[in-house]
C-alpha cells in the first residue's frame, strides 16, 4: 500500500542522500512552509525504485534550497516509472547544479512517466536534466504542468532543457 511521510513546517537542514522508496509520497506543509536546506553537493532527494509496475511515488509541498555547490541535484528520478512526481516543488539555490534530473543510470532501466506538477526551477544553473549512463534511451512520458524555469546567465538557454544521451565520462 501506499505511504506517507509528513515533514514539519520550517527551515530543515539537510546534506542530502535521502532516498524515496517503493510508493512513499513525502509531503511539506507547503512551498512556502517546508524549506529543505540541503548543504554541499551529491543529490538531496532520489526518487527510484529500478522494474516493476505502480511505482506512484515522490515529493510534494516544499522548497529545496541549495547552497550552491558544483554538481548538485534537488530532485533526481532515477531508473523509475509507472507515474513518479514532484508537485508543487520550488528549488533554488544551484547556481553551480540542476533542479530535476531525469536518469537513466542502470543497465537496461529507463526513466518513464515523471510527472513535474507546479514545480518551479528558479535561479538553478540547470533547470531540467535529462541523462542517461548505462540505462536505456527511454524517456517516454515525461510531463509537466505549469512547470516555471528560470535560468541565470551562463545557465542553460532556450527551452532549459538539456539532453546528456550517451555514456558518461
Amino acid at each position: 500500500e501506499p505511504r506517507e511521510v509528513w515533514l514539519p513546517r520550517g527551515i530543515l537542514a539537510t546534506t542530502g542522500g535521502h532516498v524515496i522508496p517503493y510508493k512513499v509520497h513525502v509531503h511539506g506543509q507547503g512551498a512556502g512552509a517546508t524549506v529543505i536546506a540541503h548543504e554541499g553537493g551529491g543529490t538531496c532527494w532520489t526518487i527510484t525504485a529500478p522494474g516493476g509496475t505502480e511505482q506512484r511515488m515522490g515529493i510534494s509541498d516544499l522548497i529545496v534550497d541549495g547552497d550552491g555547490t558544483a554538481d548538485a541535484v534537488a530532485v533526481e528520478f532515477r531508473d523509475v516509472s509507472f507515474g513518479p512526481f514532484a508537485r508543487r516543488v520550488r528549488v533554488v539555490g544551484y547556481t553551480d547544479g540542476v533542479a530535476f534530473l531525469l536518469h537513466n543510470f542502470a543497465a537496461g532501466q529507463f526513466v518513464e512517466g515523471v510527472v513535474l506538477d507546479d514545480c518551479a526551477s528558479s535561479g538553478n544553473e540547470v533547470g531540467i536534466r535529462l541523462k542517461r549512463t548505462n540505462g536505456t534511451s527511454s524517456f517516454k512520458g515525461f510531463t509537466t504542468y505549469q512547470m516555471a524555469i528560470n535560468v541565470p546567465d551562463g545557465g542553460v538557454v532556450g527551452s532549459a532543457v538539456q539532453a546528456e544521451i550517451g555514456q558518461d565520462a
